[in-house]
């Protein structure tokens, strides 16, 4: 079975500090794997999600060295557009990427995005909303949410995406344990039914528990 993520020697230096982030990094993960990267603050884990998800070099500048793919596009050199569905992010603070006013509006922002059918989009909010467990929140504003309600709304408008790779940067940072358990829960999900999930983590006895 092929890699969907496929990194090979990547090296990546910041423009503006000279910082080499990432040395000589592999990577392979094949559908309906989970894949933890750990480490200590600093040593380029959200460097390697900004390469996987094409922040780097578009929203931050870098030079890369060596060879990076995912879902057989290769990166960098494709625009966010392009790599958005194929890698879905879930952010440390979800709260950044979730722009609706309600629920339901931001489910259906990317899938808007996508020029999907208003018939598409209404039967994927309907089953992403179903498999989360939002369905009774489709209406509520999304400025009354809780901090795990934030993260599975973000994780759920990722999945409505359908795409082959998520990656996850920090999914306990900020979160009660309840709700900690429930988004891995979903990743694990997720990589069972042949997703491809790379998860940020530096606790790693939490998360493997």
């Amino acid at each position: 079975m092929s890699a969907v993520v496929d990194v090979r020697d990547i090296s990546v230096t910041y423009r503006s500090t000279g910082k080499t982030a990432l040395s000589g990094v592999s990577l392979h993960a094949e559908p309906g794997e989970l894949v933890l990267v750990s480490g200590p603050s600093g040593c380029g884990k959200s460097t390697l999600l900004r390469l996987l998800n094409g922040l780097i070099p578009h929203s931050y500048r870098a030079e890369v060295r060596g060879q990076a793919s995912v879902g057989g596009l290769t990166v960098p050199g494709r625009r966010i557009r392009e790599l958005s569905t194929v890698v879905g992010t879930v952010l440390q603070d979800p709260a950044r990427q979730v722009v609706g006013t309600t629920v339901r509006g931001d489910l259906a922002f990317g899938l808007e995005n996508l020029g999907l059918s208003r018939a598409e989009i209404r039967r994927r909010i309907g089953e992403v909303a179903e498999r989360i467990g939002l369905t009774h929140l489709l209406d509520r504003p999304t400025a009354w949410l809780s901090g795990g309600e934030v993260q599975l709304v973000a994780f759920a408008g990722v999945l409505a995406m359908r795409p082959k790779v998520v990656v996850v940067d920090e999914p306990l940072a900020n979160l009660d344990p309840a709700a900690s358990l429930r988004l891995l829960r979903e990743l694990r999900r997720f990589a069972d039914e042949g997703g491809t999930a790379v998860v940020v983590e530096h606790r790693v006895e939490e998360l493997l528990e």
